[in-house]
């Protein structure tokens, strides 16, 4: 199962753009690193190390966990009330909502075909906020299984470009997708796959199967359990 994990850290902003053909008020910034914190168990999403491109052992699990830096120019509007005091509009109509992350995949040396794929998460953005972490797997199922069959040469590297791209609604009903960010990944596979794909121990980033940016890949096969199994 694909985990998301959110820390919503908003700090307000005058930020008051409009959306125009061509622009999406939602952005994602960046991409950042996981904090696993001194003993590698822990699971957050406050640091500042921003991260260009991340490395993948094909043979592992497939997940690749990133932190993705939203930004909403959203304008927030006051809550209006009638002549009795009533509120006519609730405070989080401008709340962004994302619902899905979009994800589209292209490769060099080889040139994999990738399906599209789309990961289901809830994560709630306010109007006018700059730094709201949003982190998630994502490679999805399709790609992570292209990947394992289609290497097997541990000498060559491939070049995956993950594009992302957030997908929700305003709380006020209006549909909005955000800009479309990039992350290269280099690709290599250490051995042959394990035997069940998803029975690879849980050694990466935020509890995610081994073969992120070096974490070991260990089968949770044979005698005794691994750590992380």
């Amino acid at each position: 199962m694909r985990k998301l994990y959110t820390a919503l850290l908003s700090f307000t902003v005058l930020l008051a753009t409009s959306c125009v053909p061509g622009e999406s008020p939602i952005r994602i910034l960046g991409f950042f690193s996981v904090d696993t914190g001194m003993g590698g168990a822990e699971c957050m999403l406050t640091n500042d190390v921003g991260q260009t491109r991340g490395r993948l052992d094909a043979s592992g699990g497939g997940d690749y966990v990133v932190v993705m830096q939203v930004a909403s120019d959203v304008t927030s509007q006051p809550v209006l009330q009638n002549a009795r005091g009533l509120d006519l509009t609730g405070p989080g109509s401008r709340n962004f909502v994302a619902t899905e992350i979009f994800l589209t995949y292209r490769s060099v040396n080889p040139s994999i075909t990738f399906d599209a794929e789309t990961i289901p998460i809830v994560a709630t953005i306010a109007p006018a906020t700059s730094d709201n972490r949003i982190a998630a797997d994502i490679i999805g199922d399709k790609a992570a299984t292209k990947l394992r069959d289609m290497l097997s040469d541990p000498t060559i590297t491939t070049i995956l470009t993950v594009n992302v791209q957030l997908r929700g609604r305003l709380e006020s009903g209006e549909t909005i997708h955000s800009n479309t960010l990039s992350f290269p990944i280099e690709v290599t596979p250490s051995n042959a796959p394990c035997p069940e794909p998803g029975n690879v121990a849980r050694t990466g980033p935020c509890g995610a199967r081994g073969g992120q940016d070096g974490t070991p890949v260990i089968c949770c096969t044979g005698p005794g359990m691994p750590a992380g199994c």
